[in-house]
Protein backbone atom coordinates (compact mmCIF):
# COMPACT_ATOMS: atom_id res chain seq x y z
CA UNK A 1 0.00 0.00 0.00
CA UNK A 2 2.84 2.39 0.84
CA UNK A 3 4.48 1.83 -2.57
CA UNK A 4 1.12 2.40 -4.29
CA UNK A 5 0.58 5.57 -2.22
CA UNK A 6 4.06 6.82 -3.21
CA UNK A 7 3.37 6.15 -6.88
CA UNK A 8 -0.06 7.79 -6.73
CA UNK A 9 1.18 10.89 -4.92
CA UNK A 10 4.05 11.21 -7.40
CA UNK A 11 1.63 11.01 -10.27
CA UNK A 12 -0.54 13.55 -8.50
CA UNK A 13 2.37 15.98 -8.38
CA UNK A 14 2.58 15.75 -12.14
CA UNK A 15 -1.11 16.29 -12.62
CA UNK A 16 -1.49 19.14 -10.17
CA UNK A 17 1.27 21.19 -11.67
CA UNK A 18 0.00 21.12 -15.23
CA UNK A 19 -3.50 22.39 -14.64
CA UNK A 20 -4.22 25.47 -16.76
CA UNK A 21 -5.65 28.55 -15.04
CA UNK A 22 -6.81 31.94 -16.18
CA UNK A 23 -4.34 34.59 -15.10
CA UNK A 24 -0.91 34.03 -13.61
CA UNK A 25 0.37 34.56 -10.10
CA UNK A 26 3.60 36.08 -11.46
CA UNK A 27 4.74 37.75 -14.66
CA UNK A 28 5.84 34.83 -16.83
CA UNK A 29 7.11 36.63 -19.92
CA UNK A 30 10.59 35.16 -19.42
CA UNK A 31 9.32 31.61 -18.85
CA UNK A 32 9.32 29.09 -21.70
CA UNK A 33 5.94 29.07 -23.46
CA UNK A 34 5.27 25.48 -22.40
CA UNK A 35 5.65 26.39 -18.70
CA UNK A 36 3.38 29.43 -18.84
CA UNK A 37 0.20 27.40 -18.12
CA UNK A 38 1.82 26.39 -14.80
CA UNK A 39 2.46 29.96 -13.65
CA UNK A 40 -0.82 30.30 -11.79
CA UNK A 41 0.14 27.33 -9.65
CA UNK A 42 3.15 29.03 -8.11
CA UNK A 43 2.29 29.24 -4.41
CA UNK A 44 1.23 26.87 -1.66
CA UNK A 45 -1.63 24.34 -1.86
CA UNK A 46 -3.31 22.14 0.75
CA UNK A 47 -5.46 19.02 0.61
CA UNK A 48 -7.63 17.61 3.40
CA UNK A 49 -9.21 14.56 1.85
CA UNK A 50 -9.77 10.83 2.00
CA UNK A 51 -8.90 7.87 -0.15
CA UNK A 52 -11.84 5.70 -1.23
CA UNK A 53 -10.94 3.21 1.55
CA UNK A 54 -11.55 6.00 4.11
CA UNK A 55 -7.87 6.61 4.90
CA UNK A 56 -7.21 10.31 5.45
CA UNK A 57 -4.82 12.26 3.22
CA UNK A 58 -3.60 15.66 4.37
CA UNK A 59 -0.88 17.23 2.26
CA UNK A 60 0.60 20.51 1.15
CA UNK A 61 2.68 21.47 -1.84
CA UNK A 62 4.79 24.52 -2.63
CA UNK A 63 5.73 25.61 -6.13
CA UNK A 64 8.37 28.24 -6.87
CA UNK A 65 10.04 29.56 -9.98
CA UNK A 66 13.47 28.02 -10.42
CA UNK A 67 16.62 29.13 -12.17
CA UNK A 68 15.91 32.09 -14.50
CA UNK A 69 12.20 31.11 -14.68
CA UNK A 70 13.14 28.17 -16.87
CA UNK A 71 12.06 25.65 -14.23
CA UNK A 72 9.47 25.26 -11.50
CA UNK A 73 10.62 23.66 -8.25
CA UNK A 74 8.04 21.70 -6.27
CA UNK A 75 8.11 20.29 -2.75
CA UNK A 76 5.36 18.07 -1.35
CA UNK A 77 4.71 17.22 2.31
CA UNK A 78 2.25 14.64 3.65
CA UNK A 79 0.88 14.58 7.21
CA UNK A 80 1.25 11.26 9.00
CA UNK A 81 -2.11 9.74 9.93
CA UNK A 82 -0.81 8.90 13.43
CA UNK A 83 -0.63 12.62 14.27
CA UNK A 84 3.18 12.70 14.51
CA UNK A 85 3.54 15.56 12.03
CA UNK A 86 4.34 15.90 8.37
CA UNK A 87 7.27 14.72 6.32
CA UNK A 88 8.63 15.80 2.97
CA UNK A 89 7.63 13.10 0.49
CA UNK A 90 8.68 14.57 -2.89
CA UNK A 91 10.87 17.11 -4.59
CA UNK A 92 10.20 17.73 -8.25
CA UNK A 93 11.48 19.97 -11.01
CA UNK A 94 9.44 20.89 -14.07
CA UNK A 95 11.20 22.04 -17.20
CA UNK A 96 10.82 21.98 -20.95
CA UNK A 97 12.52 19.53 -23.31
CA UNK A 98 11.82 19.58 -27.06
CA UNK A 99 8.93 22.00 -26.45
CA UNK A 100 7.17 19.66 -23.98
CA UNK A 101 6.81 19.86 -20.21
CA UNK A 102 8.91 17.26 -18.42
CA UNK A 103 8.76 16.32 -14.73
CA UNK A 104 11.79 15.07 -12.80
CA UNK A 105 10.33 13.57 -9.62
CA UNK A 106 12.29 12.39 -6.56
CA UNK A 107 10.66 10.53 -3.64
CA UNK A 108 11.79 10.38 -0.01
CA UNK A 109 12.69 6.68 -0.36
CA UNK A 110 15.06 7.22 -3.29
CA UNK A 111 12.58 6.36 -6.04
CA UNK A 112 12.55 8.69 -9.03
CA UNK A 113 10.83 9.14 -12.37
CA UNK A 114 10.90 11.28 -15.49
CA UNK A 115 7.51 11.95 -17.05
CA UNK A 116 6.23 13.88 -20.04
CA UNK A 117 3.31 16.11 -19.09
CA UNK A 118 0.39 17.02 -21.37
CA UNK A 119 -2.11 19.85 -21.03
CA UNK A 120 -5.45 19.12 -22.76
CA UNK A 121 -7.73 22.10 -22.33
CA UNK A 122 -8.99 22.52 -18.76
CA UNK A 123 -8.95 18.87 -17.78
CA UNK A 124 -5.58 17.26 -17.32
CA UNK A 125 -5.46 13.53 -18.06
CA UNK A 126 -2.30 11.94 -16.67
CA UNK A 127 -1.49 8.26 -17.06
CA UNK A 128 1.46 6.60 -15.39
CA UNK A 129 2.40 2.95 -15.70
CA UNK A 130 3.21 1.37 -12.36
CA UNK A 131 3.39 -1.94 -10.56
CA UNK A 132 0.95 -3.21 -7.95
CA UNK A 133 2.44 -4.47 -4.66
CA UNK A 134 2.30 -8.00 -6.11
CA UNK A 135 4.22 -6.91 -9.24
CA UNK A 136 1.31 -6.78 -11.71
CA UNK A 137 1.05 -3.96 -14.29
CA UNK A 138 -1.41 -1.10 -13.70
CA UNK A 139 -2.08 2.42 -14.92
CA UNK A 140 -2.69 5.30 -12.54
CA UNK A 141 -5.10 7.62 -14.33
CA UNK A 142 -5.75 11.10 -13.00
CA UNK A 143 -7.93 14.03 -13.91
CA UNK A 144 -7.17 17.47 -12.55
CA UNK A 145 -9.62 20.25 -13.22
CA UNK A 146 -9.79 23.86 -12.00
CA UNK A 147 -12.73 24.45 -9.67
CA UNK A 148 -12.84 28.22 -9.36
CA UNK A 149 -9.80 30.46 -9.06
CA UNK A 150 -8.16 28.86 -6.02
CA UNK A 151 -9.17 25.20 -6.15
CA UNK A 152 -8.50 22.04 -8.11
CA UNK A 153 -10.60 18.90 -8.28
CA UNK A 154 -8.34 15.83 -8.18
CA UNK A 155 -9.65 12.44 -9.28
CA UNK A 156 -7.64 9.22 -9.49
CA UNK A 157 -8.42 5.78 -10.88
CA UNK A 158 -6.38 2.58 -10.88
CA UNK A 159 -6.75 0.66 -14.14
CA UNK A 160 -5.67 -2.99 -14.01
CA UNK A 161 -6.84 -6.30 -15.39
CA UNK A 162 -9.46 -4.50 -17.50
CA UNK A 163 -11.07 -2.90 -14.43
CA UNK A 164 -11.07 0.73 -13.30
CA UNK A 165 -11.39 1.68 -9.62
CA UNK A 166 -11.71 5.30 -8.47
CA UNK A 167 -9.63 5.84 -5.35
CA UNK A 168 -9.66 9.64 -4.92
CA UNK A 169 -12.01 12.55 -5.48
CA UNK A 170 -10.53 15.48 -3.60
CA UNK A 171 -10.05 19.24 -3.78
CA UNK A 172 -6.76 21.13 -3.43
CA UNK A 173 -7.08 24.70 -2.08
CA UNK A 174 -4.63 27.57 -2.52
CA UNK A 175 -3.11 28.58 0.78
CA UNK A 176 -1.06 31.47 -0.58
Amino acid sequence: MKRMLRTILGAWAVALTVTTWVGAADDVADAPAALQPLAALVGEWTLDGNWSNGEALMARETMEWGLNRKFINVRTWVTRNDGSGEYERYQSVYGVKDGKIVLYNFAYDGDSSVDEVKVNGKVIDIRRKAKTPDGAEMVIRQEIEPDGKDKFRWRIWLDRDGNSQQIMDGVWVRKS
